[in-house]
């Protein structure tokens, strides 16, 4: 594959990159180049055996925080839209988004933040008792939110 790089002071992208139908947001790749070489090596870290990563399977490392950020309902290789999804999709969406992450991948927000931080705006009455009936009850508490990556909606 025949990718460009694109060097800046601090900085540097790789651009042309087609990536394997397999790899996924967080998979942990190491690049190496030798001093003077034209070529860039990637290689990914294989795990012990196979492990359940959201809805997919995989036999590679991945930080699971970065999959929490960008898995989530209506992203994918295409194109990223919340158009269209349910209330506990938008939930989902929003708290992996802009909640605050731990260390082992687990998103939280502030119950009462999320309303606004879906819509970007107070909503309507309706649209806030919809939110909350979504709320996925078992991951919740009456103050805050809380999704991991097995987190299902």
């Amino acid at each position: 594959m025949n990718v460009a790089a694109e060097l800046g002071d601090d900085s540097g992208r790789l651009t042309g990159v087609v990536w394997p139908g397999d790899f996924f947001p967080g998979l942990m790749l190491e690049l190496r180049r030798l001093r003077g070489d034209t070529v860039i090596r990637l290689a990914t870290t294989w795990l012990k055996e196979r492990v359940q990563a959201g809805d997919r399977e995989t036999g590679h490392c991945y930080d699971l925080r970065v999959l929490t950020r960008e898995d989530v309902p209506g992203s994918s290789r295409h194109g990223d839209s919340a158009v269209g999804l349910g209330p506990r999709h938008l939930v989902m969406r929003t708290v992996r988004r802009r909640g605050l992450l731990t260390l082992d991948g687990h998103a939280l927000m502030d119950r009462s933040a999320l309303p606004s931080a879906v819509y970007g705006r107070r909503p309507a009455r309706s649209q806030a008792a919809a939110l909350d009936s979504a709320v996925y009850v078992s991951h919740s508490s009456r103050n805050s939110v809380s999704l991991s990556r097995t987190s299902r909606p």
